[in-house]
């Protein structure tokens, strides 16, 4: 899959959706994680525009975290 190399980044956790994948990425090391919502039909990745600055702070948001169906 296309999405699973963010720039050398590392994904941390994934959900999905029939479509869509919701994951967990940092970018590079050093950086702030973010969360990427990745569209498998249109081959497109969006990121949030929250940064979390550590690993407890992203796990809470991406618990509550929905993946809104838009066809």
């Amino acid at each position: 899959m296309q999405f699973d190399n963010y720039e050398n980044g590392k994904i941390i956790a994934t959900k999905h959706n029939k479509q869509k994948y919701a994951k967990v990425c940092r970018l590079f090391m050093g950086s702030y994680f973010r969360i990427a919502m990745c569209n498998l039909k249109y081959k497109t990745v969006k990121y949030t525009k929250t940064h979390y600055q550590n690993a407890m702070s992203v796990e809470g948001a991406f618990a509550n975290f929905r993946i809104r169906e838009e066809d």
